[in-house]
């Protein structure tokens, strides 16, 4: 397995007009099974509060158009506020995920894109 990390400068530096901070490809035997997206974080002072939720429902819309209403959101916090939302399709699934680092580190929006036959053997079957 490969891992390759991309500088944004040269090429994809936003994602729906959001600034992107790192690409990370996933490869396994010669194929692509996983790209994940960080974008900066959103809250870069104490007065931008608020505006990095607003963001990431802007970013989850837009997916909701593209994809359609997503599959389902994983459990959300509500004392780290974090959250998880999936698209799942026949192939991929494609993750959106909200961390919140608190009022001093702010917080970030990234987006896993994840081959599902990949994504169902790393699980470890506790049946």
């Amino acid at each position: 397995m490969h891992q390759y990390w991309f500088d944004t400068s040269y090429c994809c530096d936003e994602l729906f007009s959001y600034p992107v901070e790192l690409i990370n490809v996933l490869v396994k035997n010669d194929k692509i099974v996983r790209i994940h997206i960080d974008l900066h974080k959103i809250q870069e002072t104490n007065t931008d509060l608020g505006i990095g939720w607003d963001v990431f429902e802007n970013i989850e819309a837009k997916f909701n158009t593209l994809f359609g209403k997503f599959h389902g959101i994983g459990p959300q916090q509500k004392k780290s506020y974090n959250r998880l939302t999936r698209w799942k399709g026949n192939k991929t699934i494609l993750d959106l995920n909200y961390q919140y680092y608190g009022v001093i580190n702010g917080d970030r929006a990234s987006v896993t894109i994840t081959d599902l036959s990949y994504f169902m053997g790393t699980l470890d079957s506790g049946f």
